[in-house]
C-alpha cells in the first residue's frame, strides 16, 4: 500500500511543478540616456571642464570633439556605469567653436556645442530712459560690451506694438559714450540703419549697411527712435529687443539672419557674414537675452485727496485717504515725504486743511482738503447771574447724574427751542453705545418737552450727548452734553458688618443702664 502511494506521488510531482511554471511578460530594457550639464558652453580656457549625467548604460561612453571641419580634436571615455561623469579636455584646444557629441558604440546620445577662448557680449537695457513721454520718439535705450575678442553685429531684431499710436520710419542710432552724443564711425548723424514699420507685424530688423564691429572691452551704446502719432489721449509703445529664435543646433548662415538678432564673437578678426567666423548666437549660450521697454504718453499730473467727513464737532477719528496720476514725487503741505497713494488716520479737534505737492516730468499739482470742527454751543450766563438761557435747539439734564451700579436715570429736557416749523429729529447718546431719537413733527412751530429712562448696567464715566440730527450721514451739530458717573456696587464686608452689630449694642448697653439708673 505505501509503495503504491509513494508511486502516485511521483507520477503527479512533474505534473504539478508544470501546472506552477505561468507565462510571465518580458520587460522592455531600461532606455540609455546621456546629457551635457552645459549643451551650449563658452569658455575662456583652452582646457575646459565637461561635466554630465548618464542612465542605464550598457556598454562604455566616450566624449567626442570635433572642430567645425570635422577634425576630431579630443576623444575619451567618460562613463560605463549611470550617474555623473567628467573629463577635461587635454591637449589643450585652440581658440575657436567645437561640436562635441556623447556616443556608445554606434549610437549618438546627445549633442552639445563648444566655443573656446571666446566670451559673450554683455548686453543691457539703459534704464535712465524715463517710461515718460514717448511722444519724443525714443523707444528704447541699450549697450553693448564687446568680448575679449570684440563683437561683431549682422543686424538687429525688434518686437514693437504700439498702443493707440502708429509708427513711421524706425532709425537706430549708435554711439560712443553714455551720453548719446558721440557717433560711431558708421555715419556722421550716428545713423546705423533704418527699416520701415509695418502695422501687420510687430517685427522690425535693422540691417547695417555693413556688419558692426565692437572692439574688445568696449562699450557702444545704441537708440532705436521713432516717429510716434498719437491716436488717442493715453498711448504707449512697447518695444523688445529679441534674442536668438532659432534652435540650439547652430544653423547655416542665411537661416541665421533670418531668425533675428544676429552676432558673433569674431574671434579670427574677418569682418563678412560670410566667414565662418559668424555664427547665431544659439551656438553661444546666455549670450544674449531679450528684454523690453514700454514708454507712455505723458500724463497730467492729478491727485485726489478726499476726508471720510468734512465735519466734526467733537474729537474723533477722520481718514484721509488719496491717490495720484502722472505723479513721480510728494510731500506734505507741513513738510515731508508722502507716498504717491495711501491713507493715514488722524484724531481731529480743531480745523485742518491736509495738503499734498505732488510732481513729476508732467509737471506739478497740489490737492488739498479741509476738515471743519464746530465749536459745541455753549450759553453765555446771564449778565446778573442766574440759570444759562437754553441753546437755540434745546437743553437736558439727566436725574441722578451719580450713583452705583445698576444706575436708572431719567434725562429730560426741551428740544426746538427755536420753535421751528419744520420736522427735525434729534439724537440722545447715553455714553454706552446706546441711543433714542426724538421727533418732533412738522408744522409743530413749538418747543417740545422729554421725559426718557435709562439703565446703565456697568460702573465707569459715561457722557450723554444731545444732536440736533442723526448719523446717517455725518455728525449733526451738538446741542449739551451731561457726565454721568456710575459707581461700582458696595462689596459685603464682614468687618463693617460686625462693626455696626458692635454699635448696635453699645446703643443698647447706654439705653438699659440710663433706666436702671447704673
Amino acid at each position: 500500500m505505501k509503495r503504491t502511494i509513494l508511486a502516485g506521488v511521483l507520477l503527479l510531482a512533474p505534473l504539478y511543478t508544470f501546472a506552477a511554471i505561468k507565462p510571465t511578460s518580458i520587460a522592455p530594457a531600461p532606455t540609455v540616456t546621456a546629457a551635457f550639464s552645459y549643451p551650449q558652453m563658452t569658455t575662456l580656457t583652452s582646457m575646459p571642464l565637461i561635466t554630465g549625467t548618464s542612465t542605464n548604460l550598457h556598454a562604455p561612453m566616450r566624449l567626442v570633439i570635433v572642430s567645425q571641419e570635422g577634425a576630431q580634436v579630443f576623444s575619451a571615455q567618460v562613463a560605463t556605469t549611470s550617474g555623473a561623469w567628467r573629463a577635461v579636455v587635454y591637449p589643450p584646444a585652440v581658440a575657436g567653436y567645437y561640436n562635441m557629441a556623447l556616443t556608445t558604440g554606434t549610437t549618438t546620445l546627445a549633442h552639445g556645442q563648444l566655443a573656446v577662448g571666446v566670451m559673450p557680449p554683455r548686453v543691457e537695457r539703459d534704464a535712465t530712459l524715463g517710461m515718460f513721454d514717448v511722444s519724443d520718439g525714443k523707444l528704447m535705450r541699450f549697450s553693448i560690451r564687446g568680448g575679449p575678442h570684440g563683437t561683431a553685429l549682422a543686424q538687429f531684431a525688434f518686437y514693437i506694438t504700439p498702443t493707440a499710436a502708429s509708427l513711421n520710419t524706425l532709425t537706430l542710432y549708435g554711439f560712443t559714450d553714455a551720453g548719446y552724443s558721440q557717433a560711431i564711425a558708421t555715419g556722421t548723424d550716428a545713423s546705423v540703419g533704418s527699416a520701415e514699420y509695418d502695422p501687420l507685424s510687430p517685427s522690425v530688423v535693422i540691417t547695417p549697411d555693413s556688419p558692426l564691429e565692437v572692439p574688445s572691452y568696449t562699450t557702444y551704446y545704441f537708440e532705436l527712435d521713432g516717429d510716434v502719432a498719437a491716436s488717442d489721449t493715453a498711448y504707449s509703445v512697447e518695444t523688445t529687443l529679441r534674442g536668438d529664435d532659432t534652435p540650439v543646433t547652430p544653423l547655416p548662415l542665411a537661416q541665421a539672419l533670418a531668425s533675428g538678432f544676429v552676432w558673433s564673437p569674431n574671434t579670427f578678426g574677418t569682418s563678412s557674414p560670410t566667414d565662418d567666423d559668424w555664427l547665431n548666437g544659439a551656438a553661444i549660450p546666455d549670450l544674449y537675452r531679450p528684454f523690453s521697454t514700454e514708454r507712455y504718453a505723458l500724463p497730467s499730473v492729478t491727485c485726489d485727496l478726499r476726508l471720510s467727513t468734512t465735519s466734526i464737532n467733537m474729537p474723533g477719528p477722520v481718514t484721509l485717504t488719496w491717490n495720484s496720476n502722472g505723479v513721480e514725487h510728494a510731500t506734505w503741505l507741513g513738510g515731508g515725504t508722502a507716498p504717491l497713494s495711501g491713507s493715514v488716520t488722524y484724531i481731529a479737534s480743531s480745523t485742518t486743511t491736509y495738503g499734498l505737492n505732488m510732481w513729476g516730468a508732467a509737471g506739478t499739482a497740489q490737492c488739498t482738503a479741509t476738515l471743519y470742527y464746530q465749536t459745541p454751543y455753549v450759553a453765555p450766563p446771564p449778565s446778573g447771574g442766574g440759570t444759562p438761557p437754553p441753546s437755540p435747539y434745546g437743553s437736558f439734564a439727566i436725574t441722578p447724574s451719580t450713583g452705583t451700579v445698576p444706575l436708572n436715570v431719567t434725562a429730560a429736557g426741551t428740544v426746538n427751542a427755536t420753535k421751528s416749523c419744520g420736522a427735525i429729529t434729534y439724537t440722545l447718546g447715553y455714553g454706552d453705545s446706546s441711543t433714542t431719537t426724538i421727533n418732533v413733527a412738522k408744522n409743530a412751530c413749538k418747543a417740545q418737552t422729554f421725559s426718557l429712562s435709562h439703565r446703565y448696567n456697568a460702573a465707569g464715566t459715561y457722557t450723554a450727548r444731545l444732536y440736533a440730527g442723526t448719523f446717517a450721514t455725518s455728525t449733526p451739530p451738538l446741542v449739551q452734553s451731561i457726565t454721568v458717573t456710575v459707581s461700582p456696587k458696595t462689596a459685603y464686608s464682614p468687618q463693617a458688618m460686625l462693626a455696626g452689630v458692635a454699635a448696635s449694642w453699645e446703643v443698647a448697653w447706654s439705653v438699659l443702664r440710663h433706666l436702671f439708673g447704673r
